[in-house]
């Protein structure tokens, strides 16, 4: 009978849908890095090959990966093979790929207009265009964009120039297109994530950085009352040190989101912290909710939102995972 260590960092990769025990029992390492956006996922592994017996995989096969320990392993999705090398000796294979969920069409430049269209409206033509199903926050449902041209320019670069405009975020998850509220650790749907709690018990290095928390107050944005030239001010938080948002907007409620998501950019901005787990932790991605428990008190007060994640597994470092984290604003 066999008998599996819980403690003991444990893979299982199968391409285009076959798992290959060959290959699953070769692994030298792993190297996965999750980001934000439209930054794609990125995989490598490396491969033992002394034996010769294993089979180069083709430029554009499918792997599915899944890390953890013994057999609690999470599912990291699938990657599309974009890079094979044979070398040695000792022969070694290395396998790159990129998340599958990223199609070479999104980055093809085109030239569109988008007229009169809610972001919802937006997100779901360029979905249906992929077919893909896509999902947007409510919050951004319903903001009317004027005109937004696309000017020679990827549907992949539109989207993320929109989700800039309004502190969002896009990306593609499992077929699924994206539009979410940026670090606010909740799904498309409005439900939250669950918070991952990490102990500096667990023996990490870690690295805290904080900036002028008092660099701003406040945002000051300007919009057009209904029916006149004039225009009004408005403010979000206090007015001692406000940002200002150069942009006119059409009307109140516009202004309002806009500054409202201007100022959660602005605390997210106040601090960061790095910190490198010697126990790798597969349940963490980006846009994770973390809180910190036993480091500085500032640290451990704040709720945080993983912007990147590193997991690497290998011989010498077993599995560990490296992750950059940004302020979390309170509601």
């Amino acid at each position: 009978m066999l008998v599996i260590n819980q403690n003991q960092p444990n893979v299982a990769i199968t391409i285009n849908g076959m798992p290959s025990i060959l290959l699953n029992n070769n692994i030298n390492s792993i190297s996965l890095i999750e980001n934000r956006g439209f930054d794609a996922d990125t995989l490598q592994i490396v491969i033992n090959d002394s034996d010769g017996l294993i089979e180069l995989p083709n430029r554009d096969a499918e792997i599915q990966i899944a890390i953890g320990f013994g057999i609690n392993l999470i599912n990291k999705g699938k990657f599309i093979v974009d890079s094979v090398m044979h070398s040695g000796p000792p022969d070694i294979i290395t396998i790159g790929a990129h998340s599958a969920d990223f199609k070479k069409e999104l980055l093809e430049r085109k030239s569109l207009l988008f007229e009169n269209k809610t972001i919802q409206e937006i997100v779901e033509t360029i979905a249906k265009k992929h077919k893909l199903e896509s999902k947007v926050a409510e919050i951004y449902q319903k903001i009317k964009i004027k005109e937004k041209s696309q000017a020679n320019e990827s549907d992949a670069n539109l989207l993320t120039r929109i989700a800039e405009e309004y502190d969002a975020i896009a990306t593609i998850k499992n077929g699924t297109l994206l539009f979410l509220e940026r670090g606010a650790g909740k799904t498309a749907s409005g439900e939250s994530l669950d918070t991952i709690t990490h102990n500096r018990s667990d023996g990490d290095q870690h690295n805290y950085t904080v900036s002028d928390r008092d660099q701003y107050t406040g945002v000051e944005v300007r919009f057009l009352l209904s029916d006149k030239a004039k225009r009004q001010t408005l403010i979000v938080g206090e007015d001692r040190r406000p940002f200002k948002i150069r942009k006119i907007y059409n009307n109140e409620k516009e202004a309002k989101t806009a500054a409202d998501q201007q100022f959660k950019r602005l605390k997210r901005s106040l601090a960061s912290v790095s910190v490198n787990l010697a126990r790798g932790n597969a349940e963490l991605s980006a846009e994770s909710p973390l809180k910190l428990v036993g480091f500085k008190t500032e640290m451990d007060n704040h709720n945080w939102i993983v912007t990147t994640i590193t997991h690497r597994i290998d011989a010498s470092n077993g599995f560990v995972s490296e992750l950059q984290a940004e302020v979390k604003p309170k509601e």
